[in-house]
């Protein structure tokens, strides 16, 4: 099974686990997994249970870099001038 994925023209790594794998898989939207993966937002703790079981069992890792494109934050301090 190829679980790769691809956003706007970026080919996530063979094996990458994306949210829509993740949401696919509880049967929730990807806005809720996502929420819950990073600890925003309202879910029943039943809900919250089985995004992150699924989550650990599916080995999802949230794509950094995708992260940092969207946010526009990158966690990486630019040296000073």
């Amino acid at each position: 099974m190829n679980l790769g994925t691809s956003v706007q023209g970026f080919q996530a790594p063979e094996g990458a686990v994306s949210l829509k794998v993740v949401a696919r898989h509880t049967g929730l939207s990807i806005a809720t997994v996502s929420r819950i993966l990073r600890g925003q937002g309202k879910a029943t703790s039943a809900t919250r249970s089985r995004v992150l079981e699924a989550a650990r069992e599916l080995k999802y890792r949230p794509n950094l870099l995708i992260r940092g494109i969207q946010t526009g934050r990158t966690g990486i301090a630019s040296p000073a001038d």
